[in-house]
């Protein structure tokens, strides 16, 4: 496991994120840009589930879980739950390939703060990453397309005034 720090003398308050992901091209992608979030970051590193398994048995509080998952799958729930056990007060983020409608919506009900598609850009990544940060939700616009899956299907979503969008954001 990999602690990397970076700090700084302008005051901000110590962001702890625990990032699982074991790719070692997005490791180094997703750590630089997590790090453009606070100018006081710890970013603990996992990559592999004993490794995940170990960090969040610890019972050391992090601001932020971001978890790169390549599919939404049985595993990928299991991943979830752990963490929503073990670390409940930490937002969780994943970072995935998945644009199915009820996996994210499965994923969503199990207590996810933030899915991120991986082909989103760097401005998305970092703008979804602060909103979960400073309390709001993010699901990947292709959940509310027309086309993906049926539109009723799509009102699971929308159907609330919790999920309703207004017409600009559905651009």
């Amino acid at each position: 496991m990999l602690n990397q720090r970076s700090s700084s003398s302008k005051g901000n308050l110590r962001v702890r994120v625990l990032l699982f992901e074991n790719q070692p091209l997005l490791v180094e992608a997703l750590t630089g840009l997590l790090e453009q979030l606070n100018d006081d970051m710890e970013i603990v590193l996992a990559r592999d589930a004993d490794e995940l398994s170990r960090e969040v048995g610890q019972d050391r509080s992090c601001e932020l879980a971001f978890l790169g998952l390549p599919a939404l799958g049985e595993q990928s729930v299991q991943t979830i739950r752990l963490m929503r056990r073990s670390a409940s007060a930490c937002k969780l983020v994943l970072f995935c390939d998945c644009t199915d409608r009820s996996r994210i919506k499965q994923c969503y009900a199990e207590g996810v703060d933030g899915i991120i598609p991986r082909d989103a850009d760097r401005d998305i990544v970092l703008a979804a990453t602060r909103l979960v940060l400073a309390g709001g939700q993010y699901l990947p616009p292709e959940v509310f397309a027309p086309g993906n899956d049926s539109r009723d299907q799509a009102d699971e979503f929308d159907g609330s005034d919790e999920y309703r969008l207004t017409p600009q954001q559905r651009k």
